[in-house]
């Protein structure tokens, strides 16, 4: 495999040798200071609740052996020295198994950066074993490098760098696509690193291609007066052709997953056709479809309820587009993925109910065997209803049609960006936030085209 620059680096979670030290020898550190903000650890996850009450329902979760702020005491039973402390969301945790720390909370997930191949190039990767790659970007930032065995891959997992670079047996093959969390070099070549301290050879998986779309952020890159965003969507090109109709002469041919502008007005009576001024060069406009060659946002009006200043998100099933609005503005566009037929992603008016930085995804217990599924570490999940989420997907690159057991795919540039900017709100440290009452979420609008929808949100 070809590289010009290694850009993974191998990241450990932080150490917790003083929160550790004091529970060995039975020492509770005093609680926090009242009106002074503190950064605290745990060597295992800590639980924020709305109240001082385990009953009061959850507002997140901490991850174990990660910095997180402490905003002062509070009072409470059922917790053992030091005892329950005010944190961030308006949160409270039991800070029985916690100690102080120096370190400073910082925002999860922690990112491996990693060239994975460029899904345009998986065809020739998997011919060759090898891709190229510009060491300056730009890929996608993940919490996981992804492979999987792949043909004649073998896969093999050894205890560590060490026991592979002196040639010891391997103690298993994995199966399925895996996470990584690191690569380490040794004189036999690279491998790559498992939570658990395990290694595989790169040489034996095939690491997972990624998709580059090119999304608009709408704010940073306005939509020129009279076009419409869309993408090209054939995986063999999509055929741009002199007049609009499948008999016209093809013009020229645009690549996968392509981002281009359109006329905002369909060329067509049927309204399947649409112009690309100047695709035939200077004044000579082209004409594409949207049942199999593009997709593009459609306009439609806000509810009636949303503020002209409220950031929500709207998903269109018919064209696969997401977009994120601000009252009836524009923000942020990409395409996306939901569910297949038989699977189909449930259209509706919803409020986000939580989110959280990865988590493994599978099939509910009442699934037939041939069609169980368990996909591991999936990245940025956003809940909007039992069992269905917005969340990233490394395991295909197919958007813009449908390919998903309900939930919304993203790419992880776009998941990642829409996870960041919507209610609730992570905080440093968090793994997991729920939405409440007080705080209900994002709202979250899934049509088809022009349709009604039912209001399902919980609270309005």
């Amino acid at each position: 495999m070809r590289f010009s620059l290694l850009l993974a680096f191998l990241w450990f979670t932080p150490s917790t040798s003083f929160a550790r030290s004091d529970k060995r020898r039975g020492e509770s550190p005093p609680p926090p200071e009242a009106g002074v903000t503190s950064h605290w650890i745990a060597p295992r996850p800590v639980h924020v609740y709305l109240e001082t009450d385990e009953d009061s329902g959850k507002r997140g979760l901490i991850a174990s052996n990660e910095p997180f702020e402490v905003l002062g005491p509070a009072e409470g039973r059922h917790c053992g020295a030091p005892g329950w402390a005010k944190v961030r969301g308006n949160g409270f945790a039991c800070l029985e198994t916690a100690s102080p720390t120096d370190q400073a909370p910082q925002m999860l997930p922690r990112f491996v950066n990693f060239p994975h191949p460029d899904s345009k190039e998986n065809d020739a990767y998997k011919e060759t074993g090898e891709y190229d790659l510009n060491p300056e970007g730009p890929y996608p930032n993940s919490p996981f490098i992804y492979a999987r065995r792949y043909k004649e891959k073998k896969g093999r997992a050894y205890k560590s760098p060490e026991a592979y670079e002196n040639g010891e047996s391997s103690i298993y093959r994995i199966g399925g696509t895996k996470s990584f969390v690191g690569v380490v070099d040794t004189e036999r070549g690279k491998v790559l690193v498992r939570r658990n301290g395990h290694v595989v050879p790169m040489d034996d998986v095939k690491v997972v291609a990624l998709s580059r779309l090119e999304s608009r952020n709408v704010v940073e890159n306005p939509l020129p007066d009279g076009m419409m965003q869309a993408w090209t969507i054939r995986k063999k090109g999509t055929r741009v052709r002199a007049e609009p109709n499948e008999d016209a002469e093809v013009i020229k041919t645009i690549d996968y997953h392509t981002a281009i502008l359109i006329r905002d007005e369909s060329a067509s009576k049927s309204g399947r056709w649409w112009e690309i001024p100047d695709a035939g060069g200077p004044g000579v406009p082209g004409y594409v479809q949207d049942r199999s060659g593009i997709r593009h946002w459609v306009p439609s009006p806000p509810p009636d309820f949303v503020r002209d200043d409220e950031l929500w998100i709207d998903v269109d099933l018919n064209q696969q587009v997401l977009a994120l609005r601000r009252g009836a503005t524009l923000e942020y566009l990409t395409m996306v993925s939901t569910g297949t037929t038989g699977h189909t992603t449930p259209r509706g008016l919803y409020q986000i109910k939580d989110k959280t930085i990865y988590a493994n995804m599978a099939s509910g217990p009442s699934a037939p065997p041939e069609k169980q599924y368990f996909v591991g570490n999936v990245p940025w999940i956003i809940h909007f209803w039992p069992r269905y989420a917005i969340h990233g997907a490394f395991w295909h690159y197919g958007f813009g049609w449908v390919r998903s057991h309900g939930c919304v795919n993203m790419t992880l540039h776009d998941v990642r960006f829409i996870y960041e900017n919507i209610d609730p709100k992570n905080y440093p440290g968090w793994q997991y936030v729920y939405a409440n009452k007080d705080d209900p979420g994002t709202l979250l609008r899934i049509r088809r085209g022009q349709g009604e929808v039912v209001d399902r949100r919980r609270w309005k």
